[in-house]
């Protein structure tokens, strides 16, 4: 794997957009990435990782809760980009994380889910290959063959976790090798074998549980038979005894067979005697039975005869009451008959006192006779008035006339007065009218229009004094504002003056300090260097002139923001100052000598000039109104003149008409009178009443009419009232009644016929029922005989049947424990069965299993696991010792040991150092600081080769050293740098993490991350640059 350019965004301590290019450094193969402490060196390898795999190693998980950049903008996406080449392929990935992005609309946040997209260059163009998650960390894996753990020890080398592994305890040196190399099957061989051994205990503990239970069940059975409890079979090391336990399992049986056995006797018996009482209670049942029957037929004859007078009387009266029904539509024909000619003889009587009211006393009506002349005189005088009513018709219109006519001449008379008198009123208010407007002021047509232009120029005059108020205190604010600003601008300037002369001063130091043997100096070419002039340490660096230079830039910005403000305020200054000139003489009135008002004196100006336009628009709306006045009032004088005639032709017209229709009026009423004295010859109408005779001779045929219907109705009733009477003398005599009262008397209701008829069928039917019953031989035969003791037949069979349930249930349960014994012996068979594999596996496999386990016959107390670790280790430390015989120059050896270790820990993964020096063997925690991080990057150096060979991972041409060289000497320096040359010599780019300042004058490629309060920076120096610098 070589890595050939990182990119990040809003991640970790870099807030914005960052890149390194791998490329450009890969040229010299060895690069330092320096920085100040929390600059953010270490994680531009979390960069890497999470652009690889997603995800950050473990030891570095707990440091953040989020790898986003607290210093980025709220709006900026965090991504991470990566370039790498692995098994002969150009990958691009590029990840994102889940991050809460502002909303668009409104407030709040919304939040993103992590993304990645992973790319193959194929030729020169990129081809997407994933955006799955799962998916991208499977190509991921092919192509570099190792995890993100394997990935962070072998490539990252973190200097600080070896040094704890160098010196760790075994247990947590077995967590990181474990971590490291495939040893997942060596593990499930482990963890089976002693699972395998945890299932095979449980079966048998299971078992032994099993049968135990069966004995359990063996003494329960016998407890519920009554039966003596065995004696407790005999114990083994692991379960009871399967033999004995069955032997007594069978005699148990036995006893229990034979214990059913008497009980199936016992109740085979009961059921019997159950069966002889049970016989004899129901037939003492059916004898009591028959004998109530034959009580209660007694009982019912006798009732049947004591009321046979009484059923006599009740058929009568029913053979009564229908002969009486055939009467009663009859008399209901009669009776209403009769109701008929009594209505019909009161209507005749009421109309012969009604016509009898209206004629003279000189006529009778109680003859038929003289009803029939009574028609005949209505009839002549009925002609007599002929016409009457149509001459009073027209004498009442005539009448209504009139009086109409009258109110007309009244209301003509009254409203000729009234327009006279409002003709007068009109008049007086013209004269009234022409008085006033003559003495009215005349303010001219332009009064009102000049004062409210006096009124608007004063308020223009008042706006420009405000605008010019404001425009002296913004001027007097930039002006203040350009003094402060001015010194700080200055002071920035001569800074930048002063640290251009200082670092043209120090330069000659600082290109010295740079010079190496054998190399060309850049000023005159030579490589040799006798003199060469050292830097100062106050030395002024091109940073500090590019950031003293970005302040005096920053601070020129801020003077010639305030020079523009200050301008554009006096401009604005000068032109209020003229609009107020020219305000303040365009007021009406104002002398130009005047000195300028203030705004108290523009504001009692605008008072003045205001009443004078409210003053003007007075008298000319005054003036107005009485000219609108003047002319309303002439015309309504012209029209109160023309409705004064209108008004006397209507009242003459109104006299005349009254007249001629009282002419019309007097002529019908002696035509009237005319009719009236010939209908008084001719009709019998009462000539007492002084009424009108129209109406009297009318009522008079209305009561002839009503007197000729009722006597015709009269006579058709009594006609049918005879008929009547007859039919019903005859029905009576037919059914055999005197009279009709007989007939009523005997009449029932349908109620009381039902009751009656079903009251004598229902008493015959018994009757008959209970013949049959006394009819039956075996009712006979009971009557005669004694009545049985049935509560004692009861008991007895209440006991017979108790008895019978109780040897039931004895026999059930006999049954029940034999078939429960019979299951308990092949249960017990059945488990010594089973259990016989699992014992002998268990004897085989419980020794292997703690073997494995680091127990039993193990004397060095190793699990399997820690073998197979140690056989890594054992690889590992000959990979390191190739490292660290060039670092050390030879006196150093690692050593793995298997000693047996002391207070009963685990042994196999020991580590020794071997002090060539002195012969005798270390423990690492005797290393010095320096020692420790030679050791450390040896050891590291050789993990990861091993893990390479173990992993089968390809050939890594990118590798980074984090930390670790300030505890490093000269020599020893130079001699772990020899090392990481070999390493580059080998092809690899090797990246050194580190602040040592000596770093930077050995290694000239470099990655420079800068802190700042809104972020770090990276800056990729390669070696040309860095040597031109």
């Amino acid at each position: 794997m070589r890595l050939h350019l990182l990119e990040l965004q809003a991640f970790g301590p870099f807030a914005g957009l960052e890149r390194v290019d791998f490329d450009a450094l890969d040229a010299a193969g060895l690069y330092l990435i320096h920085g100040a402490t929390g600059a953010g060196k270490t994680s531009i390898l979390d960069a890497v990782c999470y652009a690889v795999y997603g995800a950050l190693p473990g030891s570095r998980t707990g440091h953040r809760e989020t790898i986003r950049s607290d210093h980025a903008d709220p709006s900026v996406p965090s991504h991470v980009r990566i370039e790498f080449t692995a098994a002969g392929e150009r990958l691009r990935i590029r990840r994102s994380p889940e991050w809460d992005a502002p909303k668009k609309r409104g407030t709040g946040t919304t939040k993103r889910p992590a993304t990645v997209l992973l790319e193959v260059l194929h030729g020169s163009e990129w081809v997407a290959q994933s955006t799955r998650m799962d998916e991208a960390a499977e190509i991921v894996t092919d192509h570099l063959g190792l995890g993100l753990e394997q990935f962070a020890q072998v490539v990252l080398l973190p200097q600080g976790e070896f040094a704890t592994f160098l010196r760790a305890k075994p247990e947590d040196r077995a967590a990181l090798l474990g971590r490291l190399f495939d040893i997942e099957r060596f593990t499930a061989a482990q963890d089976w074998l002693a699972e395998r051994r945890r299932e095979l205990s449980t079966q048998v503990r299971e078992t032994s549980t099993a049968i135990a239970h069966q004995a359990d069940r063996l003494v329960d059975l016998l407890a519920e038979l009554d039966l003596p409890a065995p004696q407790d079979p005999p114990q083994t090391a692991d379960a009871p005894d399967v033999t004995a336990l069955l032997a007594t399992v069978v005699d148990c049986r036995r006893l229990a067979a034979d214990h059913a056995t008497r009980a199936l006797v016992d109740a085979d018996d009961a059921d019997r005697q159950r069966d002889i009482a049970r016989d004899a209670l129901q037939q003492a049942g059916r004898l009591v039975g028959l004998q109530q029957q034959a009580r209660a037929a007694r009982a019912v004859l006798q009732a049947y005869a004591a009321r046979e007078d009484e059923r006599c009387a009740q058929r009568e009266a029913v053979r009564a009451s229908r002969r009486a029904s055939v009467v009663r539509p009859v008399a209901a024909r009669r009776r209403e008959a009769a109701a008929t000619l009594d209505a019909a003889s009161s209507r005749l009587e009421a109309s012969v006192a009604q016509a009898r009211a209206l004629v003279g006393p000189a006529h009778s009506l109680d003859s038929a006779r003289d009803r029939s002349a009574l028609a005949c005189a209505i009839a002549d005088g009925g002609r007599a008035l002929t016409g009457l009513r149509d001459l009073e018709s027209r004498a009442a219109a005539e009448a209504k006339s009139v009086g109409r006519q009258g109110d007309e001449a009244s209301a003509t008379a009254e409203q000729l007065a009234a327009v006279v008198a409002h003709l007068d009123q009109l008049r007086d208010r013209v004269e009234r009218i022409e008085a006033e407007l003559a003495g009215a002021a005349d303010p001219g047509p332009d009064a009102v229009s000049a004062a409210e232009r006096v009124v608007e120029s004063i308020r223009t005059a008042q706006s420009a004094h405000e605008s010019l108020e404001r425009s002296l205190h913004v001027v007097g604010a930039a002006r203040e504002h350009t003094a402060k600003v001015t010194p700080v601008y200055v002071a920035a300037e001569e800074q930048v003056l002063e640290l251009r002369r200082r670092r043209l001063a120090g330069m000659v130091g600082e290109i010295g300090g740079e010079l190496r043997p054998g190399c060309p100096c850049p000023v005159c070419g030579s490589e040799q260097h006798p003199a060469p002039a050292m830097p100062v340490d106050d030395a002024v660096t091109a940073a500090d002139v590019e950031r003293a230079e970005a302040d005096a830039e920053a601070a020129r910005t801020i003077y010639a923001d305030a020079q523009t403000a200050l301008a554009i305020a006096q401009g604005r200054h000068e032109d209020c100052v003229t609009a107020h000139r020219l305000a303040l003489a365009a007021i009406p009135g104002r002398a130009a000598e005047e000195a300028a008002p203030d705004a108290d004196a523009l504001r009692e100006l605008l008072s003045v000039a205001r009443r004078a336009v409210a003053a003007a628009i007075s008298a000319r709306d005054h003036r107005q109104t009485l000219t609108k006045l003047l002319a309303e009032s002439a015309a309504a004088t012209s029209e109160a003149q023309e409705a004064h005639a209108r008004a006397q032709a209507g009242h003459a017209a109104a006299v005349s008409r009254l007249a001629e229709t009282r002419e019309r009026l007097s002529d019908i009423e002696r035509r009237m009178a005319d009719r009236r004295g010939r209908h008084a010859q001719e009709c019998w109408c009462d000539l007492v009443d002084q009424g009108d005779p129209l109406e009297r001779h009318q009522g008079l045929e209305r009561a002839g009419e009503t007197l000729q219907a009722a006597d015709q109705t009269w006579r058709v009733a009594q006609d049918d009232d005879r008929k009547a009477a007859g039919d019903l003398s005859e029905i009576l005599t037919a059914q055999d009644f005197p009279d009709l009262p007989h007939a009523v008397d005997a009449l029932l209701t349908a109620d009381r016929m039902e009751h009656l008829e079903q009251t004598v069928a229902t008493e015959r039917a018994a009757y008959d029922r209970a013949v049959g019953v006394l009819d039956q031989p075996n009712v006979a035969d009971a009557e005669t005989a004694p009545a049985p003791d049935l509560p004692a037949l009861e008991d007895a069979a209440q006991s017979a049947e108790h008895r019978r349930t109780t040897t039931a249930q004895a026999v059930s349960t006999a049954d029940r424990a034999v078939r429960d014994l019979d299951s308990i012996v092949a249960a017990v068979r059945e488990l010594a069965q089973r259990s016989r594999p699992a014992l002998e596996e268990l004897a085989v496999l419980g020794p292997l299993a703690d073997t494995a386990a680091g127990h039993g016959d193990n004397l060095l107390r190793m699990r399997l696991t820690s073998y197979v670790l140690a056989a890594r280790l054992e690889l590992v430390t000959a990979l390191a010792n190739d490292h660290l015989k060039v670092m050390s120059d030879g006196r150093f050896t690692l050593e793995h040991s298997d000693e047996l270790a002391r207070g009963g820990a685990r042994s196999g993964l020991g580590l020794r150092v071997l002090d060539a020096w002195t012969g005798r063997a270390r423990d690492t925690a005797s290393l010095s600081g320096g020692e420790a991080f030679t050791a450390s990057l040896a050891l590291a150096l050789g993990l990861g080769d091993a893990v390479l060979h173990d992993s089968g991972g390809r050939p890594l041409g990118t590798l980074f050293v984090d930390e670790g060289f300030g505890s490093l000497d000269e020599e020893t320096l130079d001699q772990v740098m020899e090392v990481l040359d070999g390493l580059r010599a080998g092809g690899r780019s090797v990246g050194i993490v580190s602040h040592v300042g000596e770093l930077r004058a050995r290694i000239h490629s470099r990655v420079q991350v800068r802190k700042t309060e809104s972020g770090s920076h990276i800056e990729v120096i390669p070696a040309a640059q860095d040597a031109v610098a």
